[in-house]
């Protein structure tokens, strides 16, 4: 009877580690900040949607309080704040030049996304900004640094 308490518990424990939450832990706003501004961050997907090749999606974040980057196409910027790991982004301004459906399209998926991010992590290299409205974060990488197929 003990053996089988035992076994018992043992199963327990797998199913509930199991169902533990895979997020990752919440990291210093100090250091977060520090791993972020200063850097070219490409962007590798948006949401599980990757980029066209050759458009150079990236986006800059300044110690001051503003960001910076490019759609694809036209460039954008505006002011963002983070707390903690909260990610609030300000309005975002872009030049409006039309490059085609396809690119315009793109500049506009991605632009709504980044403002239906609203949480920001760092982690191995990746900078993931993550939306509740979404399965998958967007993720990005140090332009450079292992990131020599992006563009």
């Amino acid at each position: 009877m003990k053996r089988f308490a035992a076994y018992s518990l043992c199963a327990l424990l797998l199913v509930l580690a199991g169902c533990a939450s895979h997020e990752p832990a919440p990291m210093d706003q100090d250091t977060l900040l520090k791993l972020v501004t200063g850097k070219k961050w490409m962007l590798v997907d948006a949401y599980g949607r990757e980029p066209l090749e050759d458009t150079g999606i990236f986006i800059l974040f300044d110690e001051d309080g503003k960001v910076s980057g490019s759609a694809g196409c036209n460039n954008f910027g505006g002011t963002y704040s983070i707390d903690g790991e909260a990610l609030v982004f300000g309005p975002l301004m872009s030049t409006k030049k039309s490059c085609g459906p396809s690119l315009d399209e793109q500049e506009y998926f991605f632009l709504n996304a980044l403002s239906q991010a609203d949480r920001i992590h760092v982690e191995e290299g990746e900078l993931q900004l993550i939306s509740d409205d979404h399965h998958e974060p967007m993720r990005f990488a140090v332009e450079g640094e292992n990131s020599s197929w992006l563009w």
